[in-house]
């Protein structure tokens, strides 16, 4: 009896050493002509239940729903996703299984907040190459190739392919921002600030600093990123039309319509501090 084909070997996906992220893979032409979307983080088993990606696609699962480990691990899948033909992703995962995935919540949010940055690597993994690792599969794309991979419509957060709003998308970044930052130290935030968030009836002056304390505990970790990315920016390794803003584009995922339902639990952090 003839014997199948032999296993391909499995190996990671490698991790750009500037950009912080897995490489994007290297698109070729196929006889299908059939595309659809290639997560950069998985396996996405290990970052949230079948059952959970499911929910999520039919829109019936809220972000609260998840812990927060739960809720990172997600996002950090949805941050990034490339357009692919289809034999060159089927040919990704019998390659590849996956980057190292971030653990902790500090490098999941920052692998989150450096994919929704737009960062990528000049290097593509060509998964048509043998090698004994992932390095070995690495090749570097001239401009008008890395156009092509790195335009916004071939590589972007989750949404090739599903049919869910984009606000419902953010719901879950915005979520996960506000709740992370609910974990840092506030210990620089203005006790006046603080003392009128406390003690304020007027729902809207409520809400304006309840955004305001939780968008300076975020900065504490958005700052290191800053440098970064404008680093990245003039070497060419940000995605083309992308803001140079890095602390806006962070911010404008937070929805202050969402933020009173965080208000007992922020009350009693401020109060445990005091």
């Amino acid at each position: 009896m003839a014997k199948g084909p032999s296993r391909l070997p499995v190996i990671h996906t490698p991790v750009d050493r500037l950009t912080g992220l897995p490489h994007a893979i290297l698109p070729f032409d196929t006889e299908s002509g059939l595309e659809n979307g290639h997560h950069h983080q998985f396996p996405s088993t290990h970052l949230v239940p079948l059952i959970v990606q499911r929910m999520l696609y039919e829109c019936i699962l809220e972000p609260e729903d998840l812990t927060l480990q739960e809720l990172g691990g997600l996002v950090v899948r949805m941050s990034r996703v490339q357009v692919l033909p289809v034999e060159v992703h089927v040919l990704t995962h019998q390659k590849l299984l996956g980057p190292q995935l971030p653990d902790t919540l500090d490098q999941k949010f920052e692998a989150f907040v450096r994919a929704y940055l737009g960062a990528v690597s000049r290097w593509a993994v060509d998964v048509r190459k043998p090698a004994d690792d992932g390095d070995g599969m690495l090749v570097y794309m001239s401009d008008d190739v890395f156009e092509r991979v790195a335009s916004r419509k071939r590589l972007n957060t989750e949404r090739a392919g599903i049919d869910y709003l984009a606000s419902y998308r953010r719901r879950f970044f915005g979520n996960f921002l506000l709740r992370y930052a609910m974990e840092q130290d506030m210990g620089h935030i203005s006790p006046t600030v603080i003392d009128q968030f406390l003690d304020t009836q007027d729902e809207y002056r409520r809400k304006e600093l309840g955004n305001f304390i939780l968008t300076e505990a975020l900065e504490t970790k958005i700052a290191p990123i800053v440098p970064i990315h404008q680093h990245l920016l003039q070497q060419g390794l940000v995605q083309p039309g992308r803001a140079d803003d890095a602390r806006m584009m962070v911010r404008n995922l937070i929805d202050k319509n969402r933020l009173p339902a965080l208000f007992p639990a922020l009350t009693n952090r401020l109060l445990a501090a005091a």
